[in-house]
C-alpha cells in the first residue's frame, strides 16, 4: 500500500488510510481500508468517516463495512460516502473496508501512470479531526525477465490485461508502440514459461466449455491452404514449434486468421487456437528482446509531486545509463544513472524539473 502520512491528525482522533493492491490495473479489484483509532483515556462520541470517490473507482456498498456500520451508499465517482460510527471507547480503533473495481474501459480507462487520491476525514462530536490520504497507482505489470541461465531466451514478457476487450490489430499496435511484438513461441520451454505468466482468471474468458486466453503473436498469410496453412510469427521467425488444441485451428466461420491461448475443455490449457482478430479477448502478452548493447527507451514522462517530474525507462537490468536533460536543447547536463536496477522498468524522480518551463530529456548506454 501507498499512504501518506496523515496531514492533520488531531491529538484526540487519528485516522489511516491504505489501498491494496498498488499499483492497480483497469479492471482489478482494490480494497481501502480506513482505520480511526481513540488514542485518548476519554471516550469520544460521535465520530463519523467520510471520503469522496475518485473518478475512475467504482465501489461496492454490500462489501463495504460490516455490521453495524452504517453507510450512505452514493459510490459512484466524485460522490460522498460517509459512515456514523457512534461512540468510538478510549484506547480502541475502529476499521471499515470498502471495495470497488478501477474502471475497465466502460466509461474510459484510466491512462498508465494514474495517480488516483483518495482522501478521508474522520471527526468526533467534541470537534476531533482527522485527515489522511493514499494514492493509488494504476499500472500494468512489469516485464517478466527469462533469463538464458535458466533456459531462457534473454527477452522480456509483459502480460496486458484488458477485461474491457481487445482485438488483435489493437494488441499489436501497443506492443510495438512500447518497443516489442506480440509474444512469439519457439519451444516447449518458451511456451510453458508464457503460459505461467498467463493462468489466472483476470486473463481469460470461461466459456464453460472452453476457455479463451490471450492473444499471441501469430498470424495466418491472406490466401493460405485451410485451416493450417501459411501460419507464420510476426518477427518473421519460423513457424515451427506448434501446440494447437486436438481440433484447432480449424477456421470456423472461415475467417480465423490470428492465435491465441484455448482449451477446449472446462480448464485452462497452454494449448492454441485460430480466432478471428477482429474479435476481443481479455488480454495479450508483449515480448521484448533487448540486444546487446541495450538499446533504452522513455516510455513514459508525467508529472510528480510539486515540480518534479516522473520517467518511466525500459532499461536492462545491471547496464550503465545516462539520463540527459536540457532546457533549450543546446546544453546537456547528464546524470549517471549506474547499472543497479534488476527490473525492466526504472522510475526515474527528476526534482531538479523546473515548475514553468520546457524540460528535455534523452537517455543512452555508455557502452
Amino acid at each position: 500500500a501507498e499512504s501518506t502520512t496523515s496531514v492533520n491528525n488531531d491529538p484526540k482522533l487519528h485516522l489511516q488510510v491504505a489501498a491494496m493492491p498498488n499499483p492497480v490495473r483497469p479492471g482489478e479489484q482494490v480494497e481501502m481500508t480506513f482505520t480511526l483509532s481513540n488514542p485518548t483515556a476519554l471516550d469520544l462520541a460521535g465520530t463519523a468517516l467520510r471520503f469522496v470517490t475518485p473518478a475512475w473507482i467504482h465501489w461496492t456498498p454490500s462489501d463495504a463495512a460490516p455490521s453495524p456500520d452504517s453507510y450512505d451508499p452514493l459510490f459512484n465517482p466524485g460522490e460522498v460516502a460517509r459512515w456514523d460510527l457512534g461512540t468510538l471507547p478510549a484506547g480502541t480503533s475502529r476499521t471499515i473496508l470498502v471495495s470497488g473495481a478501477i474502471d475497465d474501459g466502460y466509461y474510459s480507462p484510466p491512462p498508465d501512470g494514474t495517480l488516483l487520491p483518495v482522501t478521508a476525514v474522520a471527526t468526533a462530536a467534541n470537534g476531533a479531526s482527522a485527515t489522511d490520504s493514499a494514492h493509488l497507482i494504476v499500472g500494468y505489470p512489469p516485464p517478466v525477465y527469462w533469463p538464458v541461465a535458466s533456459g531462457g531466451n534473454g527477452h522480456f514478457y509483459r502480460v496486458v490485461p484488458t477485461p474491457q476487450g481487445t482485438t488483435w490489430n489493437e494488441a499489436r499496435d501497443f506492443a510495438q508502440a512500447t518497443g516489442g511484438h506480440l509474444a512469439t513461441i519457439n519451444s516447449a520451454a518458451e511456451n510453458a514459461f508464457i503460459y505461467a505468466l498467463v493462468d489466472r482468471d483476470s486473463i481469460w474468458i470461461d466459456q464453460g466449455n472452453s476457455q479463451w486466453g490471450p492473444w499471441l503473436g501469430g498470424g495466418q498469410l491472406t490466401g493460405s491452404p485451410e485451416p493450417s496453412g501459411g501460419w507464420v510469427w510476426v518477427t518473421g521467425e519460423p513457424f515451427a514449434f506448434q501446440n494447437w488444441c486436438d481440433t484447432e485451428p480449424n477456421n470456423a466461420g472461415g475467417n480465423q486468421d490470428r492465435l491465441y491461448f484455448l482449451s477446449t475443455d472446462s480448464s485452462r490449457a497452454p494449448t492454441w487456437g485460430d480466432k478471428n482478430g477482429g474479435d476481443t479477448l481479455n488480454g495479450f502478452v508483449v515480448e521484448y528482446a533487448i540486444d546487446t548493447p541495450a538499446l533504452p527507451q522513455i516510455l513514459s514522462i508525467r508529472k510528480g509531486e510539486g515540480s518534479s517530474m516522473e520517467l518511466n525507462l525500459l532499461v536492462e537490468p545491471g547496464v550503465s545509463y545516462i539520463l540527459e536533460t536540457s532546457i533549450d536543447l543546446q546544453h546537456w547536463e547528464q546524470h549517471d544513472l549506474g547499472g543497479s536496477s534488476t527490473d525492466f522498468d526504472l522510475l526515474i524522480r527528476d526534482l531538479d524539473a523546473p515548475a514553468h518551463s520546457h524540460r528535455f530529456y534523452r537517455l543512452a548506454s555508455p557502452r
